[in-house]
């Protein structure tokens, strides 16, 4: 599921003229827009719960530190929607991590136009 998904989504941002970078020492993916980085993890685990996600989203925070780059965006991709949709919101405003997921028809989430770069 997981070379699955990091490949769909590198297929997106081939898509809307992004040029991903795969499988770098910290990141899924890794991919420079029109002005800013994008750093993408795609969570292994299923991330249903707000408990889940507040777990998952310092991970994302020690990758950026670690990889010692100004990293503008953190997405944290999940295979499917979350249960408590709610919990986005909190993850986000209080990690700035934004998360995304895989739907039957494409991606959702509040931040995923800009994850794909649309």
């Amino acid at each position: 599921m997981h070379a699955r998904l990091k490949h769909m989504l590198a297929a997106e941002l081939y898509g809307n003229e992004r040029v991903p970078q795969l499988d770098t020492d910290f990141a899924d993916i890794m991919c420079k827009g029109a002005d800013e980085l994008g750093f993408y993890v795609i969570s292994m685990q299923d991330a249903d719960t707000y408990a889940e996600l507040r777990a998952l989203a310092p991970q994302l925070l020690e990758a950026e530190w670690a990889s010692a780059q100004e990293i503008d965006r953190l997405f944290l991709v999940l295979p499917k929607e979350p249960q408590d949709l709610w919990a986005v919101k909190v993850v986000k405003r209080l990690f700035d991590v934004s998360i995304i997921w895989r739907t039957e028809t494409g991606w959702a989430g509040p931040s995923a136009d800009a994850a794909l770069g649309r």
